[in-house]
């Protein structure tokens, strides 16, 4: 689904007339659907005044929604335009409006517009309105605006340091409400004291979201725009691109544990496998992929819908059991009933935490919720990636895409050199004789096994979609085959471009990008490739230490980028003792 684009501004008071034409031409660039006017400064009295509210329009077609007999000065002004959306407030407080918005033909949700107190204490009473307020399960909800403080202590740049009881009612409210950060994209700080000397930067507004909210509006974003007019910049919500990507294939860990899985691989393997080890392999896995996708059992919806239906029988079965409580064939119905239903449980369970990874779950916990969360947030964060390419309106997805595609071309692939000068090439090590035969030995078997053994059950494997885990539980039929593969690698140093394929993807850097920059690609590769990596790292660990100079610290086991910071810093402090006994 896409959502509105909301906006909500602290605009320091909204009578003059730059002010209303900033609002004007923030709604106009960015063709808001609706926007949360904060600290607007406007009596009550005046909006009774029709032709000030024709001054003050934003909207063509507009109706509104006000705070302002909470409190002496208008707080919230909320304006909509009514041949889009349609907004139903539920409740008004002197530093929250909120209700629900009906947007198209999509599911409403609830939108909590804030605009709080400096004072502390008042603080206080919002948070609680805030639960009190918060909607029943399965409602989106999302809360935008100023809240004038902050949820980390990075959140604030000069000034007295934040302290942790500064956050913690704060952060309080967002733990026991089910709140996340959704992701956003353009400038860090949304406040400014407007100094020279001894500046102050500190985010003050955000936008919170629920799950419910990640689920139904999973490319949704904010973007912090710069302030003009006023000292806070007015947040955005943005419904993201509209480009679907095709989902890849990916090989569930459950299906393992199906008797129809086995049967299934086992026609799809060869009687004798022809051509190259490597092809052979690969059509395996191709064909194998193909008749999994034609399987209705496939689907992680197929194991949703067998669990309803399971529930369904169980309550009809204890229904049937509460009017003959001794009925032995409805105790039988149920104990079997019962079974189904914990192994259909420990399927949709194991695909969950597969898809969260989250290392920790192998020692018991067992909350879908938060797997749920995670799942969303990581997808949140990462389908921004495309956003700061697009602070341009005019520029259109294709072209966004064209330009982060080649940036880190540009950082990836610098061009070629026409000239290499051997003798500029750094002297290093010769290899001890003794080390040659243990790397240029042939592959066996057992290393092989060992390779595959070692990996993560639940890695992200690359575009062929098969991971660790299935080489392993199927080691005894795919086993020979794999051994072929990486063997005829060694002897033709030849690795073809359906196992060498890589699957690219951006991972922000941190929760809020600013730019492109704040993203790092990686190569999600082949479990095949993956294998072979595994056996040259493993040959090389021995050698390793005989190249590597002892000054080097980054990206060495046991080593550590800081010590050679310690080292310089002690010989400073040791020469400048020396210098001060002279």
């Amino acid at each position: 689904m896409i959502n509105p684009t909301i906006a909500a501004w602290n605009i320091r008071g909204f009578s003059t007339s730059n002010k209303v034409f900033s609002c004007k031409n923030l709604v106009k660039s960015l063709c808001l659907d609706m926007i949360g006017i904060l600290e607007n400064r406007i009596h009550h009295t005046s909006i009774a005044d029709p032709f000030f509210l024709n001054s003050h329009r934003v909207f063509d077609y507009e109706d509104s929604c006000n705070n302002f007999h909470c409190s002496n000065l208008g707080r919230i002004w909320l304006k909509w335009s009514t041949d889009r959306l349609d907004f139903k407030p539920t409740f008004i407080s002197s530093q929250m409006i909120a209700g629900m918005v009906i947007y198209g033909n999509n599911d409403p949700f609830l939108l909590s517009v804030i605009y709080a107190s400096n004072n502390q204490d008042e603080r206080k009473t919002l948070w609680n309105e805030i639960r009190n307020n918060s909607p029943a399960v399965g409602i989106p909800w999302i809360l935008m605006g100023d809240f004038n403080c902050c949820r980390y202590p990075s959140d604030k740049l000069g000034g007295n340091v934040l302290q942790q009881n500064q956050l913690y009612d704060f952060n309080s409210l967002i733990f026991y409400a089910n709140l996340y950060d959704l992701a956003s994209v353009g400038i860090t700080y949304t406040w400014y004291n407007q100094r020279s000397v001894m500046p102050i930067h500190i985010k003050l507004d955000r936008m919170l979201v629920n799950e419910a909210w990640m689920s139904v509006f999973p490319r949704s974003h904010y973007v912090i725009k710069p302030p003009s007019g006023s000292d806070h910049s007015p947040v955005v919500l943005l419904p993201g691109d509209k480009f679907d990507s095709q989902h890849r294939f990916l090989f569930k860990n459950f299906w393992l544990k199906s008797d129809i899985f086995l049967y299934l691989l086992l026609s799809t393997l060869p009687v004798k496998p022809r051509g190259q080890p490597f092809a052979a392999l690969y059509s395996l896995l191709k064909q194998l992929k193909l008749d999994i996708k034609s399987k209705s059992w496939a689907c992680s919806n197929s194991v949703v819908s067998h669990m309803e239906s399971l529930h369904r029988k169980q309550e009809a079965c204890l229904s049937l059991l509460n009017q003959d409580c001794l009925n032995e064939s409805i105790s039988l119905n149920i104990k079997n009933i019962n079974v189904q239903l914990a192994e259909a449980s420990n399927q949709w369970y194991s695909w969950v935490s597969q898809r969260a990874k989250i290392k920790w779950l192998a020692k018991g916990e067992d909350d879908l919720k938060f797997l749920y969360s995670r799942i969303h947030l990581r997808r949140n964060y990462r389908r921004t990636a495309i956003s700061p390419a697009m602070a341009n309106s005019n520029c259109s997805f294709s072209e966004a895409v064209r330009d982060t595609i080649s940036h880190f071309q540009r950082i990836y692939n610098p061009p070629r050199r026409l000239t290499f000068n051997i003798l500029h090439f750094p002297v290093g090590n010769v290899i001890p004789h003794e080390y040659i035969l243990s790397l240029t030995t042939p592959f066996t078997d057992a290393e092989i096994k060992k390779a595959v053994f070692s990996g993560a059950s639940n890695s992200t494997p690359g575009p062929d979609g098969f991971n660790f885990e299935f080489f392993k539980s199927t080691w005894i039929v795919t086993g020979v085959m794999v051994c072929k593969a990486v063997k005829s690698f060694y002897h033709n140093a030849y690795i073809p471009n359906a196992a060498k394929a890589t699957a690219i993807t951006l991972i922000p850097k941190t929760n809020h990008a600013e730019a492109i920059t704040d993203f790092r690609p990686i190569s999600l590769c082949n479990t095949t490739y993956k294998i072979i990596a595994k056996l040259l790292a493993a040959r090389m660990k021995n050698v390793m230490p005989l190249i590597i100079k002892g000054n080097q610290s980054g990206f060495i086991h046991k080593r550590i980028s800081t010590d050679n910071v310690i080292l310089a810093n002690e010989i400073l402090f040791h020469y400048r003792s020396i210098v001060n006994s002279i």
